[in-house]
């Protein structure tokens, strides 16, 4: 029976046990939290800026977002929110958005 166990060991009773396992589920781990933690600040990222440019009544901009395959990817479904909320405010106003659209192509 050893008296002192490795580096990557723990001794537990009288038996030293490895702590690779816990060491690689914890790297995992760490990897997929950061991962999602990013992907989260991306996505409040390119909706803030669709908000941006609809506050700002960057409409061709805005429109333009849906066509950015990552945007779409990682917040469409707030996207097309966003441009169906201008397109009412715009019919409000007396305007309408997809005419403003079609003059700016």
């Amino acid at each position: 029976q050893p008296l002192t166990c490795g580096k990557t060991e723990i001794k537990i009773g009288n038996q030293c046990f490895t702590m690779v396992p816990v060491m690689v589920g914890s790297a995992v781990t760490l990897c997929i939290v950061s991962a999602a933690c990013v992907l989260r600040a991306l996505r409040r990222r390119i909706v803030n800026q669709a908000l941006f440019l609809k506050g700002n009544c960057f409409w061709q901009k805005l429109y333009s977002l849906q066509g950015n395959a990552f945007a779409r990817r990682l917040a469409g479904e707030d996207i097309a929110a966003i441009i169906d909320d201008s397109r009412h405010q715009s019919e409000q106003l007396g305007m309408s958005l997809d005419y403003i659209l079609a003059e700016f192509e």
